[in-house]
Order: structure tokens, then C-alpha cells, then sequence
């Protein structure tokens, strides 16, 4: 740890980077919280913290180089673009609107502020032990909360399903200290890993969110054959792999309910399937806009899931004004142009990224299996959640989008 922060970095670039900080604590505590927008469940708040904290590091945080403006500029800009233009021309254009500041302040805040702050390594090193701690305190009020009231999220959020979205992002911390150099911090690493991973198996088994247990275990195989380990190393990731697949089972086994073919959690993403790519077919540009109404698409909509009557799932289409899966949420609401541009940005940058760490024999604080591991869960979360809804979810995801971005440049 640097003896002083002040001292080497600009004053500047100080402001920007603890105010950066101080805003990753709001986002995961979601505390203090201002009601902006009264009787509407769209996070603006923290969406302008993530704002302010874009402005500050932009005017405050940015170091001075010879480079142009690079193609994620013109990516970020053309996709916020396309996000505006689709809320104005949607049939709700207030609540898409509110849906589209949310997602665009969180997600270009998390990346920017990550290219432009975490390329220091002194304030990765301050970031990395912050984000343990963090973790650390929402494992326990997650369980604390499931413990006295049966909710995970009681203490931390309006839903649990960010809470699951925090124990998967949040692990780049504990597996960076897991995968460094220091000994100390290596075991400091790998009980919080392990706390982490009994957090996850817990809040997923009692708060309906199964489909969590099943991450772990695909990033043990992911990272089993796309990286290289010792002897040792590839043991424990068989025996975490075993212990995951055999837990998962488990719970399966004795709470069946969830897998009930009619139940809202099996027939309404499965139908959504075919429901988002019909509206993706009539609004192929600009979508149906976000967080829009989507009742009117049902009128000469013919249903494909045979445990599903209509009238059950016209009443979900207008509960649920999502496909409970990011890429079809983004695909039916936003149009082919933005999901192609952002999810191939995304994949571009994964595909990128692992390519070059495969090749990498040294780096700085951040593994990167520590930020490709991480990333990898979320994609996955994403067949099952509308996550980016949610800003403390984008954030995090969008920091290790940017890391990744900023370690291919500096390579």
C-alpha cells in the first residue's frame, strides 16, 4: 500500500478516484437513498451518483495522453444514441425514458471511470481491499436478513436478485488476492472466496434463486480448460466442481417446485423466447422501447409453449414488462442495430481479453482470470435476469468490462 496517495497522484484524479469509491459503497449498501421519482421503482438515484461520478472523473480524473478518441467513444455513443432515440419513439416514452437514464449512467459511468481511474495501481490496490470489505458486509446482512425475516435482500436492497448479482460480480476481489503473489493475501483471498461461495449456495437454495447454483460449478469448467494451473490448483477446482454440481443437485431434488413445467419460472421465459424475437421482428430498428408496454404485440401473437394458456401469459406481459433475459429484453426493446453493437462489443472484449491473459506472464493487482471469471457469471446471469436494470449490477459489471478493456491497451 502506497504511503500516500496524494503525493504521486494528482489532486485531481484524487477527488475523482474517492468519490469513485464512495459511490461503489452507495451502490452495494444502497445507502443513503433519495426518492427522486415518487411511486417508481426505476433506481434514480444511485444512476445519478454513477452521473455525477462520470462528470467529476472526466473533468478531474482523466490522464493526459497522445491518443485519439478510441472506437469505444464512438461504440458508447452510438449505442446511447439508439437507447434515447428508442425511449422517445416508444409507447411509453416517460417510463422508457426513466429506464434509459438508469442503464446509461450506471453502465458508460462503470466503464469510463474504470478505463480512466483503475489504470493507477495504487488506487487498484485501495479498490481491490475496498470491494473485499464490501463483500464481506453484504454476505453477512444478506444472511443476516435471511436469518430474521427471510429475505436476503431485507437490509441491502428492494430485491434479491441483486444481492445474487453482487456475490457473483463482487468475487473479482477475493480471486484477485486468491490468484497474486503475496502469500498472506493469497490465504486472506481464498476465505473470503470460500465464505463467498457458502453465501451463494445459501441465499440461492431459500431465496428462489437456484439458478445461481449452477454458475459456480460452469466457472469451474470454464476456467479448468481455458486456463493454466498446477497440479494442485486443478484438484481443487474438480473438488469445488463436484461439491457445486452435487449441491445443485440436490436442492433441485428437494425443492422441485421451481422446475414445475407450468411454473411462471420455466413457461414465462420460455415463451418470452419466442415473444421477444416476434417483437423484434415488427420493430427491428429502435424496439418496443424500454420498459414499454408490450400488450399491444399480443393481439395476432399465436403462443408456442404448450403448458401456457394466454390468458395467463397476457397477465405476465403486463406484470412483467421484460423477458426476463437480458438479450431478449434488449432485443425486443432496443432493436437488432443495439443488440448486435452491445453484446458484440462485449463479446469482442471477452474474446480479446482471454486471448491476450492466455499470453500474459505477468500483471498488475487485477488476475485476469479474476475479471474474466466474474464477467463470465454475469453473461450467464443474464439468460435468466434483466440485471442491467438494476445499477448496482451494471456497475460492477461494467468496472471489469472496463479493467479488461484498459489491460488490452496497456499490453
Amino acid at each position: 500500500m502506497p504511503n500516500s496517495i496524494i503525493n504521486v497522484v494528482p489532486r485531481g484524479r484524487t477527488i475523482a478516484f474517492v468519490l469513485f469509491c464512495l459511490t461503489t459503497v452507495q451502490l452495494v449498501f444502497q445507502h443513503p437513498y433519495i426518492v427522486i421519482l415518487p411511486n417508481e421503482r426505476a433506481n434514480v438515484f444511485s444512476a445519478t451518483l454513477c452521473l455525477l461520478t462520470l462528470i467529476i472523473t472526466i473533468l478531474l480524473g482523466r490522464q493526459k495522453s497522445g491518443k485519439g478518441i478510441g472506437p469505444d467513444f464512438w461504440i458508447s455513443l452510438a449505442l446511447s444514441l439508439i437507447v434515447i432515440v428508442s425511449s422517445i419513439f416508444s409507447v411509453a416514452p416517460r417510463d422508457s425514458l426513466e429506464r434509459a437514464y438508469v442503464i446509461l449512467s450506471a453502465g458508460l459511468a462503470g466503464y469510463w471511470c474504470s478505463k480512466f481511474l483503475l489504470n493507477e495501481p495504487n488506487f487498484q490496490t485501495i479498490f481491490q481491499w475496498l470491494v473485499n470489505g464490501l463483500l464481506l458486509c453484504v454476505i453477512f446482512l444478506a444472511l443476516l436478513g435471511l436469518y430474521l425475516t427471510g429475505k436476503p435482500h431485507e437490509f441491502i436492497d428492494g430485491h434479491w436478485h441483486p444481492v445474487g448479482s453482487r456475490l457473483l460480480l463482487m468475487s473479482f476481489a477475493p480471486l484477485s488476492l486468491l490468484l497474486g503473489d503475496v502469500r498472506r493475501s493469497r490465504i486472506v483471498g481464498g476465505i473470503i472466496l470460500l465464505i463467498d461461495l457458502v453465501a451463494i449456495y445459501i441465499v440461492g437454495r431459500y431465496a428462489f434463486m437456484e439458478s445461481i447454483l449452477l454458475i459456480p460449478a460452469i466457472l469451474c469448467i470454464v476456467a479448468f480448460f481455458l486456463f493454466k494451473w498446477t497440479r494442485i490448483t486443478r484438484k481443487i477446482l474438480a473438488v469445488i466442481l463436484a461439491i457445486t454440481v452435487s449441491a445443485g443437485i440436490f436442492f433441485a431434488y428437494i425443492n422441485p417446485k421451481n422446475l414445475d413445467l407450468d411454473h411462471i419460472s420455466v413457461s414465462y421465459r420460455i415463451e418470452s423466447l419466442f415473444f421477444s424475437i416476434d417483437i423484434a421482428s415488427k420493430h427491428p430498428w429502435l424496439g418496443n422501447g424500454l420498459w414499454a408496454p408490450r400488450i399491444s404485440s399480443l393481439k395476432d401473437y399465436t403462443l408456442h409453449y404448450p403448458y401456457l394458456s394466454k390468458d395467463q401469459f397476457s397477465k405476465w406481459v403486463i406484470d412483467y414488462r421484460t423477458s426476463e433475459d437480458l438479450y431478449l429484453t434488449f432485443l425486443a426493446d432496443l432493436g437488432v442495430l443495439f443488440f448486435i453493437l452491445y453484446f458484440g462489443s462485449v463479446l469482442y472484449i471477452l474474446v480479446n481479453f482471454l486471448r491476450l491473459s492466455r499470453k500474459q506472464t505477468s500483471w498488475s493487482v487485477f488476475h485476469p482470470v479474476a475479471i474474466f471469471l466474474p464477467l463470465i457469471a454475469e453473461c450467464l446471469r443474464f439468460l435468466v435476469l434483466d440485471d442491467l436494470f438494476h445499477p448496482q449490477s451494471s456497475w460492477f459489471f461494467h468496472i471489469l468490462l472496463g479493467l479488461a478493456v484498459m489491460r488490452r491497451i496497456q499490453k
